[in-house]
């Protein structure tokens, strides 16, 4: 965020004065390129193949990058590229989504193959600036607002490379630029190191669902805690609970209805593998309760998700009501977690 002369941010390294410049996209990067080839890609189509780990590149396509640069990759052979000799990828050149996924910018990795890039995204780099800042400058809220406005709408909404040269930006000296883009590198590898741990964690909570659970109508788990070697009761799941919740949409076009302090779920408010801490995006009166479907629902109640997203389920640790896509297991005779 810059000061109240938008010349310099409101926070800055120490022994850094000097107002930042104030330069257009086309300016800062002297290669803006999407992909080039010497011919057709349906001739390419020949040297390319999905599954071939040993092939001579990686032909770099958006999702790919998407994906923390894991694959699945497409590989082509040498020929292959030398026939995308002018779409080259080099570590720290940026990608940035030009069609549907406007505004994704990518900041390329050291990987253990060549790289070129496949259709539908544009290479952006820049001799003189720091590949790295300018990488964390096009993230920023501002740049990302500037490029919307010259997206153009559509079925695949699109920005074209003569609009996104004129949009405006301010870069600080190289120095700056140097330790603006180091300290973002550092932030983001401590993001990734979290992620990966996140990651494991999902998988080891996976393999103990699976041994502290009795799989295929066996009597007890494979793994438990000690003291524990009773028999597991068989019950249905409407033994869980006493009480049930449906839930409804009140009229979207009575705006009272939506400006109320009574929170309401739906689907997309909840995610596989995540049990607590929902955060709902809409709130409803209780005059909307009274004239829909929808019910409110104690707290310490499991939302479970019935319809659009079946198999997503929450436990709800405040008052709530829901769309009709849930059911809800109140006043449980299990403990709640366990659940």
């Amino acid at each position: 965020m810059e000061n109240e002369q938008h010349r310099v941010p409101l926070i800055r390294f120490e022994g850094f004065r000097d107002d930042w410049e104030q330069r257009k996209l086309g300016k800062v990067f002297d290669t803006i390129t999407d992909y080039v080839a010497n011919g057709s890609f349906e001739s390419l189509r020949k040297n390319v193949n999905s599954s071939d780990i040993n092939g001579f590149a990686y032909l770099v396509r958006l999702q790919d990058a998407s994906n923390n640069w894991q694959g699945p990759w497409l590989y082509t052979d040498q020929h292959g590229y030398e026939f995308l000799k002018k779409s080259r990828l080099q570590p720290d050149d940026i990608i940035m989504a030009n069609v549907g996924s406007v505004g994704k910018f990518f900041l390329v990795p050291k990987l253990d193959k060549p790289m070129t890039l496949a259709p539908n995204a544009v290479l952006i780099k820049s001799s003189e600036n720091d590949q790295g800042f300018l990488y964390q400058m096009m993230l920023t809220p501002e740049m990302q607002h500037k490029i919307f406005e010259k997206t153009t709408p559509g079925v695949q909404s699109k920005i074209n490379k003569t609009d996104f040269k004129m949009v405006e930006t301010r870069l600080p000296n190289i120095e700056e630029q140097e330790k603006i883009g180091q300290f973002f590198k550092r932030l983001d590898y401590t993001i990734t190191l979290q992620q990966r741990k996140l990651e494991l964690l999902k998988q080891l909570k996976q393999g103990f669902l699976q041994q502290m659970f009795p799989q295929n109508k066996k009597a007890a788990p494979k793994v438990r805690f000690a003291d524990f070697d009773e028999e597991w009761e068989q019950h249905k799941v409407s033994s869980v609970s006493k009480v049930t919740y449906g839930g409804g949409t009140p009229k979207t076009n009575i705006k009272k209805f939506w400006n109320g302090d009574i929170p309401w779920i739906q689907s997309s408010d909840l995610e596989i593998n995540r049990l607590f801490d929902i955060s709902p995006k809409k709130y409803i009166t209780n005059e909307s309760i009274q004239k829909s479907a929808t019910k409110l629902v104690p707290p310490d109640s499991i939302a479970i998700v019935t319809r659009v997203g079946v198999g997503k389920l929450a436990l709800m640790t405040f008052e709530y009501t829901t769309s009709q896509d849930f059911l809800s297991l109140s006043d449980l005779q299990v403990d709640s977690y366990f659940g």
